[in-house]
């Protein structure tokens, strides 16, 4: 049998000492159970991304997230109206802030046969809690308590200072969008006109204006 050198058995020892004592050391710092317990998985493969947050971060492809979308989804408030006279379905209802005189007929199922529809301005904005009154062909109506957004002629083609919105009221020689607009305030602060002279209590409306008006307007039936 071959001997084995004794250098080679010296070096095995040192080998095998230097393995124990680190083994040893690794054992003390709770480092060992680490070794021991390690998968090829959890040692080799990378992690994997959350698909969970992934998902709750990020929108679909080629769409932006728009913080604006849950603002959108609250509801928008209301105004009511009651609607009446020559319509299919006289009634109030529930319209957007910026509705129109039309929108409100529409609502109503829209005008009947008999409607005078020439004597509506369907363009005119409405306001919460007015009445819109829908004339028929020749019916003369009284003028409501409270600005109806409508206006009616007399039979002689005056325009009613109790009923004209802003943009018929404009029709009046001397008449601009702010004088127009002052009438309607007066007529809302102070209630309907009880005269034609009384239209001289409005702002910027003077002597020499009202004798251009005076032939052109009207109170409306008393």
């Amino acid at each position: 049998m071959k001997k084995v050198p004794r250098e080679l058995i010296y070096a095995s020892i040192v080998v095998i000492s230097i393995t124990v004592v680190g083994l040893v050391n690794l054992a003390r710092n709770g480092k060992l159970e680490d070794i021991w317990t390690l998968t090829p998985t959890e040692s080799n493969e990378p992690t994997q991304p959350n698909d969970s947050l992934d998902s709750s971060n990020s929108s679909e492809p080629g769409k932006a997230n728009n913080p604006t979308e849950d603002i959108a989804q609250v509801p928008q408030e209301t105004i009511s109206v009651y609607i009446t006279g020559a319509v299919v379905n006289p009634g109030v209802y529930d319209l957007a802030p910026n509705a129109r005189v039309k929108d409100a007929l529409d609502m109503a199922g829209g005008a009947t046969e008999q409607a005078d529809l020439l004597r509506i301005n369907l363009a005119s904005r409405i306001s919460d809690g007015q009445q819109i009154i829908v004339p028929k062909l020749g019916e003369l109506i009284e003028a409501p308590t409270e600005d109806a957004g409508i206006y009616q002629n007399s039979d002689d083609g005056l325009i009613n200072v109790n009923t004209a919105d802003i943009a018929r009221l404009m029709e009046l020689p001397g008449i601009g969008e702010v004088i127009a607009s002052n009438i309607i305030a007066y007529r809302e602060a102070n209630g309907l006109f009880k005269d034609i002279e009384e239209l001289k209590n409005v702002n910027r409306i003077g002597d020499k204006t009202f004798e251009r008006l005076k032939d052109l307007i009207t109170i409306g039936g008393t």
